[in-house]
């Protein structure tokens, strides 16, 4: 009887090992902090690096001039450089990617404050389509919830539904930045991210 018990313990422990070694190695829980690139601080409410507006709320986007499409089997990618920037936070969306139909934006945070500015994904990250479809971000996302003073980090943020095929246009909003310092700006929007052809 001792014998059946150990070969039905044993049989447990190696169905959980077999489940949680393959979780470990991806949901890895890293930084994705770039230590070795600071951020020049300005003053908040200051310069917005956007184009034709002159606001404080406007957004730019600019491809770089160089956004370049390739597709293998169904997935595409389109590198660009979007981004808007609010007093001395700056979110650059770098990639859009498609993969199996899912949207993934690579995404890069700039952070010009003395002190670490926070990014929750749940409920305060949306995207808009120009069909007028909205995406939630995928809380589970490789994307850092914190920016360290002075630093940048780089992450990846999935979309929870499929792609709309008629939509050209994105907006990313982030609804919820928290800042520790008075008069910080508390949302940052990405507007005219380009959907992969």
């Amino acid at each position: 009887m001792r014998a059946v018990w150990i070969t039905v313990i044993g049989g447990i422990v190696a169905a959980v090992l077999g489940a949680l070694i393959p979780w470990l190695y991806t949901h890895d829980d890293k930084s994705h902090v770039q230590p070795e690139a600071p951020v020049s601080p300005t003053i908040p409410g200051g310069s917005n690096g956007s184009t034709g507006q002159g606001d404080s709320n406007s957004s730019t986007g600019q491809d770089g001039g160089g956004a370049t499409a390739s597709q293998v089997s169904n997935n595409k990618t389109l590198k660009g450089n979007w981004y808007q920037q609010r007093g001395s936070v700056k979110v650059t969306v770098q990639e859009v990617e498609i993969e199996a139909g899912l949207i993934l934006l690579h995404v890069r945070v700039d952070n010009g404050y003395p002190k670490a500015i926070h990014i929750p994904l749940y409920i305060t990250c949306t995207v808009n389509d120009d069909t007028g479809h909205t995406y939630q971000c995928d809380p589970d996302s490789p994307f850092p919830g914190q920016v360290p003073a002075g630093r940048f980090v780089t992450g990846v943020i999935q979309l929870d539904d499929f792609v709309q095929p008629q939509a050209r246009l994105l907006s990313l909003s982030l609804t919820d930045v928290w800042i520790p310092i008075p008069g910080a700006p508390d949302s940052v929007t990405v507007d005219n991210i380009k959907v992969p052809d």
